[in-house]
């Protein structure tokens, strides 16, 4: 999630949201460009569908590979480059924190 965090909202502002852990309203993701639309909850399905047919299906397949492939490009670089020292980093500080869970009461299918 820091990864993500700090690409979609730059390093200062993105260490300072998984330091504080603090939550963004909608209005505020819309105005850091988090996210380009805000949508009531009872109209994301149909928002979605619309920008489909108005958008992406009315290009041609060959066209709408392409251009999933350059828009999720950048993604898979960053995660190539810097997922494993996050997940490192994370899986460090759980270790060092001392869990609160308790894994033994965990039960598996088939488990008794």
């Amino acid at each position: 999630m820091g990864l993500c965090l700090q690409n979609l909202l730059g390093i200062k502002r993105g260490n300072y949201m998984m330091l504080t852990s603090n939550g963004m309203n909608a209005q505020e993701c819309l105005e850091a460009g988090v996210v380009n639309e805000i949508v009531e909850k009872d109209r994301i399905v149909e928002r979605a569908w619309e920008f489909a047919r108005t958008y992406i299906m009315t290009r041609s397949r060959s066209c709408r590979r392409l251009t999933h492939y350059i828009c999720v490009r950048p993604w898979k670089e960053l995660i190539e480059r810097d997922f494993r020292i996050h997940v490192l980093s994370e899986m460090y500080s759980f270790n060092l924190s001392g869990s609160a869970h308790d894994f033994d009461s965990i039960k598996y299918e088939g488990e008794e």
